[in-house]
């Protein structure tokens, strides 16, 4: 059985040939480095949540993951669907139900974690300090690895209904990317699939503050130098500049957003602390509404810190911090504006909307 680092085969490879050991800013996701927490099980109120053992001194990466999971319930109700034909979906669907039980003592992901390496012949790197968004990204390519690979439902797509929408991964939306010519005008248009919508940072390292819709607003529209442009190029054989558009040809029912907090300072890379502010519910290309269901925080540095989880669960908001659970309001977990590092947010039903 092999071993399996979160990082991509590619970004780890890079990660350690050129800082043999030092973090790194790939193109799409940064590492952070993360500490164990305290082993208190302390219960501070009666929880709907269970916590989660911090096993090997460095799990708060998937611990986070996994308590932001269990709070979609689109999610759960997939894997209930799918349950009888994927040992995976039917061990993380146990575990995800056992999250959501209630209980004065933690339970371990070991159980379900075992299985994932067994199902995929890796074993997850866990004596070392891992990434959530990298675990995450993991995770959800062995449930849609799964799902392609199962027999098609025995009812039609059509007539089977999650929250209202048609019975799929609730995690993969389709974006259209258009780029523009700038000289010529010429356009290309691609569909490409999206599971994490990944949101950099346009202002100066450290602003002070910026809105998630500002952050969707300058992802969405950017200038490119260096376009060799495939209708012009040939003939002048000049680069230009283009401009690249991003809108959601169909997006998903759980919108997974990472802030891509990590960059590159004179003083090398840093972690970027503008403060985000992100609201309980939005409207998408004034369509689609969602509302927030978890947040994960990350507390320190570039280089070490520590992943915390805050979820609903009955109407009612909790900060998951390994086997620490505590009863917050919604108030406290929209105040994470420098911390928050994940977003998780799930789109309202057509008969809501209606």
């Amino acid at each position: 059985m092999s071993v399996v680092n979160p990082l991509s085969a590619r970004r780890s490879k890079e990660y350690n040939r050129i800082f043999k050991g030092a973090a790194v800013l790939t193109t799409f996701a940064a590492l952070y480095i993360v500490t164990s927490s305290n082993g208190s099980t302390t219960v501070k109120a009666k929880s709907s949540i269970k916590g989660l053992y911090n096993s090997s001194g460095n799990d708060c990466f998937l611990n986070s993951v996994l308590q932001a999971l269990a709070s979609q319930s689109s999610l759960t109700q997939f894997l209930q669907l799918r349950a009888s034909s994927s040992t995976l979906y039917a061990a993380l669907l146990e575990f995800l139900k056992n999250l959501n039980s209630g209980s004065s003592k933690p339970t371990s992901a070991n159980s379900f974690l075992n299985i994932l390496e067994k199902i995929t012949n890796k074993v997850i790197l866990r004596s070392l300090q891992q990434d959530a968004h990298e675990f995450l990204q993991y995770l959800l390519e062995i449930i849609e690895s799964q799902d392609s690979s199962l027999p098609s439902p025995s009812s039609p797509p059509s007539s089977v209904r999650i929250l209202g929408f048609p019975a799929q991964l609730p995690f993969i939306g389709f974006i259209l990317q258009t780029v523009q010519c700038s000289f010529c005008s010429a356009k290309t248009s691609t569909n490409f699939k999206n599971t994490i919508l990944q949101l950099s940072f346009p202002y100066a390292h450290n602003a002070s503050s910026v809105s998630l819709s500002q952050l969707f607003a300058s992802n969405a529209f950017e200038q490119v130098d260096d376009f060799k442009c495939d209708a012009c190029y040939p003939h002048t054989k000049k680069t230009t500049s283009c401009y690249r558009m991003v809108q959601w040809k169909r997006p998903p029912t759980l919108l997974q957003i990472q802030l891509e907090r990590s960059c590159y300072t004179p003083l090398g890379l840093s972690r970027n602390n503008t403060a985000v502010h992100y609201e309980k519910s939005f409207v998408l290309q004034n369509r689609y509404r969602y509302h927030l269901r978890s947040v994960i925080t990350h507390h320190g540095g570039a280089n070490s810190g520590h992943y915390i989880c805050y979820r609903k669960k009955d109407n009612c908001w909790w900060s998951a911090n390994d086997t620490i659970i505590s009863k917050c309001t919604i108030e406290k977990v929209l105040d994470q504006h420098r911390l928050a590092f994940m977003l998780f947010y799930e789109m309202e039903s057509p008969s809501e909307l209606d």
